[in-house]
């Protein structure tokens, strides 16, 4: 419910970090690297439920002189009219858009990875 807490991405937070901190050190092989990966998949679940909106407003201003503002879906609009060809002549123009793209779909599942730094 809103206004409660822990909220939804508390909570996430906190399995996220007790599998990664306290269960996965305690086991081996398999079970250690799956408990990793549902640590993992979870700290992406709570990136998400911050940035996942800002981000799809994101991408529908960016898609939206591509392929209209009347779909309910403008990255799959997209990748069905790249697809089609029908952008085939101004790659170019999408290589910014498409790079803004990725670098918000790393702010969520790898934060710091585009990073030149690291």
């Amino acid at each position: 419910m809103s206004g409660d807490r822990p909220d939804a991405r508390e909570l996430v937070e906190a399995v996220a970090a007790w599998l990664a901190a306290e269960l996965a050190p305690s086991l081996e092989g398999g079970p250690r690297f799956q408990a990793m990966v549902a640590a993992q998949s979870l700290a992406i679940a709570a990136r998400e439920i911050d940035l996942g909106a800002d981000h799809a407003a994101a991408d529908r201003e960016a898609f939206a002189p591509l392929v209209g503002d009347d779909t309910d879906d403008p990255r799959r609009a997209l990748a069905a009219a790249l697809r089609a060809g029908e952008h085939d002549d101004r790659l170019a123009d999408l290589v910014p858009i498409l790079r803004d793209h990725v670098r918000r779909k790393l702010a969520l599942a790898r934060p710091g990875y585009d990073d030149p730094r690291t």
